[in-house]
């Protein structure tokens, strides 16, 4: 039987106490909201390591994943991408940035699971103006990336991938979600560039006050607020 519309929608609607827990900074979460690019990764154990063993990832207050090996050393690498450049399911110690420590030095890790090109490039063009920034950068791609870079909303694209681990949504367990509206390019099917024929790198930020969900079903919105992250962790 094919998937209807309807059902399509009625399958992505999102549990309430859900986004509840997304929005509560303070919960233990892998992801937590970020008003540019829509989450960023929390510091928190997850159960997705081998043989269902836990997983510890832990972020800097400038953003970054841990660095281990020669942390207190001058940085010269920054990299960026998605899942594959985090390193999800490897502990901060396992790395490939910290396995680089043959380097005697440090390999800063801004990469956030689930970003798209245009994700990962607003992010880099943030940090590298700070005073994180490095001599240089590697940018990794992989796999449906660029596809990413013009999603309004993930979540809708991940179907298969809710199926799969519906257990990781379901309430009472870790909170999962992520993929909600982020910034993104709204491309010209005719042109084949974005819009206006040019790429928009202004900032796109989601409210700052509440988060607007349209509940696919009857169309009714309800208003959640969330607490004001800080600019430098958004």
């Amino acid at each position: 039987m094919s998937l209807t519309t309807r059902d399509f929608l009625a399958e992505a609607v999102i549990d309430k106490a859900v986004i509840d827990r997304f929005l509560d900074s303070e919960a233990v979460n892998k992801w937590t909201f970020a008003s540019e690019l829509g989450y960023r990764g929390n510091t928190c154990p997850v159960k997705d390591g081998m043989d269902d063993g836990l997983t510890m990832y832990v972020f800097a207050l400038t953003g970054e994943r841990r660095t281990i090996n020669y942390a207190d050393r001058p940085c010269r690498i920054n990299t960026y991408g998605n899942s594959f450049t985090q390193c999800s399911q490897a502990n901060d110690c396992e790395s490939w940035q910290d396995l680089a420590g043959h380097f005697r030095e440090p390999v800063r890790n801004f990469s956030v699971g689930g970003y798209g090109v245009y994700q990962a490039y607003r992010r880099m063009l943030r940090e590298e103006q700070t005073e994180c920034a490095a001599e240089y950068v590697l940018f990794n791609i992989w796999g449906d990336d660029h596809y990413r870079s013009v999603y309004k909303w993930r979540w809708f694209q991940t179907l298969g991938f809710r199926r799969s681990l519906k257990e990781l949504f379901a309430p009472g367990s870790m909170n999962q979600f992520h993929g909600n509206p982020w910034a993104h390019l709204e491309l010209n099917t005719e042109t084949g560039n974005s819009k206006n024929g040019k790429t928009n790198t202004q900032p796109r930020s989601l409210s700052t006050d509440s988060v607007t969900l349209s509940t696919c079903m009857n169309l009714s919105k309800i208003t959640l607020p969330f607490k004001r992250c800080s600019p430098r962790t958004m």
